[in-house]
């Protein structure tokens, strides 16, 4: 049974970290944005001719890469975030 105590800690958790769960929403869909401008950076970068030899260029650059890591930090955040937010809900 879910005393009173413990739908009070849940409705406390949920409104307390109902901005920052957005604030995360939103990096996560920046970042995921931001990916496809710093491969489009880097393909005009290449000095190779065809436009796979370019992707295949930026995709192995060292900012690319560096952007995979931060898109992959915002989604871990905003997962966890997101699951102990769904788990005060069932409170």
């Amino acid at each position: 049974m879910i005393t009173e105590e413990q739908v009070e800690k849940a409705l406390h958790f949920i409104r307390d970290n109902s901005s920052r769960i957005a604030a995360l929403r939103g990096e996560m869909e920046y970042v995921d944005d931001y990916v496809k401008v710093v491969l489009a950076e880097q393909m005009l970068g290449s000095n190779s001719e065809s436009a796979a030899a370019q992707e295949r260029d930026a995709r192995a650059s060292p900012e690319y890469k560096a952007v995979l890591q931060a898109k992959k930090e915002s989604i871990k955040a905003y997962i966890e975030l997101d699951y102990k937010m769904k788990a005060a809900n069932t409170c």
